[in-house]
């Protein structure tokens, strides 16, 4: 049957039949496991030769036939050498039905390989090296291609079947997925690659996490940065760096990825942040914590409001007092509305600084607010006037 094999196989996908061809697979994986060990190694080489010679546009048909014959086999395989040569075989099975588009028989292929690999692991058997190498085999470039276009696609039913096979295929796709991410402009292809890197587990986050500190763009580290979080929420470290980062763009994605993150972490990073020097990073970490609202910010921010030369990060600090609402912060944002004193030292506050510090006083829940927006309605600044007579009028 072996001889004659080849040349009936393919006559039989040439008449577009390919329903014949399952008894003769019956007949050779019958009581596979009982055989002669000489001519199951024949049986396999035979079929293995046959799917590499087969004229690649009817690979996918005979893929179809063989597939159930061949799990069967593979599921009950003790032989360690011929475990490997039918996991291998199945491997290379699903990469076929991926570029024929037949996901769901491919994804059914590779969940077979990597539930055997599992039960080996966990049984500590020494086979399961054999097929943990056959897992993470790198995916031919072809595959790669078409698994990359129709997750890019924008066809929910392609993305879909790419999902599958992407999250199937296991840590091999980790390096395809991250690339995904730093290049492609559509959040959601790249949040459907973050979800996928989150189901390899803590070595795919790390290896994301260390892609952050590598030398690539701007944009590419922006893009990391908007979906990191869907893969670990332990970054401290990746966004002290984005935070410390010269280009604007990435410091913002930063000051996002720490107002998702809102964690105690962060926020302590962000208290710390308040107060520094440079005045870009500063106002980000106050504006986030005007988002935030986390308890204790509103004192922290309060004690750096002080009469200042930099008028924006002071207009930063009344708006986050504002959104937090704290009634603590009545006094300080008062003091910056506070007529100044005849032979005062103290500098002006801008016009800027006083209409932010009266709309943030407006969002204050404290019984002396009206005492000291009545005055304001003859205020000389027209914003100031019209806020505080429009607050009078309720």
């Amino acid at each position: 049957m072996l001889e004659t094999m080849p040349g009936r196989v393919n006559e039989f996908l040439l008449q577009g039949r390919p329903k014949l061809i399952e008894p003769m697979l019956g007949r050779l994986f019958k009581d596979f496991q009982g055989r002669d060990p000489l001519l199951r190694e024949k049986v396999l080489a035979a079929w293995r030769n046959l799917l590499k010679s087969v004229p690649s546009g009817f690979q996918g048909d005979l893929t179809k036939v063989m597939a159930e014959p061949l799990l069967l086999a593979f599921a009950d395989e003790r032989d360690p050498r011929m475990l490997e040569e039918l996991a291998a075989m199945v491997y290379r099975m699903a990469a076929n039905l991926i570029q024929f588009s037949d996901y769901q028989l491919a994804c059914r292929l590779l969940s077979q390989l990597h539930s055997r690999h599992r039960k080996l692991e966990e049984a500590k058997d020494s086979r399961a090296p054999t097929l943990a190498r056959i897992l993470e085999k790198k995916l031919e470039p072809a595959v790669q291609k078409l698994l990359v276009e129709d997750l890019k696609s924008g066809d929910p039913t392609r993305q879909q079947h790419a999902t599958q096979a992407l999250g199937s295929l296991g840590l091999t796709t980790m390096p395809v997925l991250i690339d995904l991410i730093k290049q492609v402009e559509e959040f959601r292809v790249r949040q459907i690659a973050a979800s996928l890197l989150a189901d390899q587990g803590p070595m795919a986050a790390k290896t994301l996490k260390r892609e952050l500190v590598l030398e690539i763009s701007a944009t590419e580290r922006v893009r990391i940065l908007e979906v990191i979080d869907s893969v670990t929420r332990s970054l401290k470290t990746e966004l002290v760096f984005a935070l410390g980062d010269k280009n604007p763009q990435v410091r913002k994605a930063g000051f996002r990825l720490a107002e998702r993150l809102n964690d105690k972490e962060v926020v302590e990073l962000l208290l710390e942040y308040a107060g520094h020097p440079e005045t870009g990073l500063a106002i980000g970490a106050i504006k986030g914590l005007g988002k935030l609202k986390p308890p204790g910010a509103a004192e922290r921010l309060a004690s750096l409001l002080k009469p200042t030369n930099e008028t924006d990060r002071a207009v930063a600090f009344c708006q986050a007092l504002g959104q937090i609402g704290d009634p603590g912060s009545f006094a300080p944002l008062a003091r910056v509305l506070a007529p100044k004193r005849f032979l005062s030292r103290r500098p002006e506050w801008t016009g800027e600084v006083r209409a932010a510090a009266v709309l943030a006083l407006r969002q204050i829940p404290h019984p002396r607010v009206v005492d000291v927006l009545a005055p304001l309605a003859d205020d000389p600044d027209p914003r100031i006037r019209q806020i505080a007579r429009s607050y009078a009028k309720g």
